[in-house]
């Protein structure tokens, strides 16, 4: 059975897409539990490859989100290398996604990602965390937030504005 994606997540890689193309390279995708945020994140890299050829990095906080992302990566993107990068395992240099937790690649003095040669598109699962210092940690070392940046950073998250973060 071919995998098909839904109308609404079809929208959101358009959207994705449009903004970058009208200049919005730091983007927050807000979408419910069950819309299939992870659907929609493993789709990002094929709908941006004639803009954004190199790598793409995804991170999230907890080990059951790291699994969960690499096999729903894998189910969509059958011919792409995906590797983990966290705690005592390494990606392989050549991947075309690494995924990764926070804690491996953004506490202070972490040097893991650097030795991929840098980030097209990164990915933040579960954004409502990024004001953590190992989120902006990430950010810093990809070099997203740079003012001169045009590479993408997406964010998603079901709560944005969450009173107890």
């Amino acid at each position: 059975m071919a995998l098909s994606l839904r109308p609404r997540q079809i929208e959101c890689l358009d959207s994705i897409r449009n903004e970058y193309l009208a200049g919005c390279y730091q983007q927050l995708v807000v979408a419910a539990t069950g819309i299939g945020k992870a659907v929609i994140l493993a789709n990002i890299r094929r709908n941006m490859l004639d803009l954004l050829p190199g790598k793409m990095l995804v991170f999230a906080h907890r080990e059951e989100l790291i699994e969960q992302l690499i096999a729903t990566l894998k189910e969509w993107n059958p011919t792409l290398k995906v590797g983990k990068e966290m705690a005592n395992e390494y990606a392989d240099v050549d991947c075309d996604i690494v995924v990764s937790c926070n804690a491996s690649i953004g506490r202070d003095g972490a040097v893991r990602l650097g030795r991929f040669g840098g980030f097209d598109i990164v990915v933040c699962d579960e954004a409502h965390h990024s004001i953590a210092s190992t989120y902006l940690n990430v950010f810093e070392q990809t070099g997203v937030l740079k003012p001169d940046s045009t590479r993408l950073l997406v964010g998603f998250t079901a709560t944005p504005k969450r009173k107890n973060l």
